[in-house]
């Protein structure tokens, strides 16, 4: 059973319902590789919870593993997800699109 939901908040896009570090390993990869992301910082507390800052282009994200919320990812530098909603929708679909090609 897949736990992807895509999930639209106010502040971020919920990728996958629980933390999974492997998933998360995986998205970390994806966003490194294919599509050029660079890695700016990363926080990891060793067991389930990590923020991980990338960017894209002129784009800047937090990707983000906790318990509670399992993974997702937000803007960073003080923006709204809606002011660059079409580059956050297209990235969650590749990446859950590749996921689902792995898994």
């Amino acid at each position: 059973m897949r736990n992807w939901i895509i999930k639209m908040e106010k502040n971020g896009i919920i990728l996958y319902e629980k933390a999974n570090n492997f998933i998360f390993d995986f998205l970390v990869k994806e966003i490194l590789n294919p599509y050029k992301g660079v890695l700016i910082e990363k926080i990891d507390d060793g067991f389930d919870t990590k923020y991980y800052d990338f960017s894209i282009d002129k784009y800047f994200f937090t990707l983000h593993q906790t318990p509670m919320l399992g993974i997702l990812f937000f803007p960073t530098e003080n923006k709204s997800l809606k002011e660059d909603f079409s580059f956050y929708e297209e990235l969650s679909s590749l990446l859950k699109n590749r996921l689902n090609d792995k898994i």
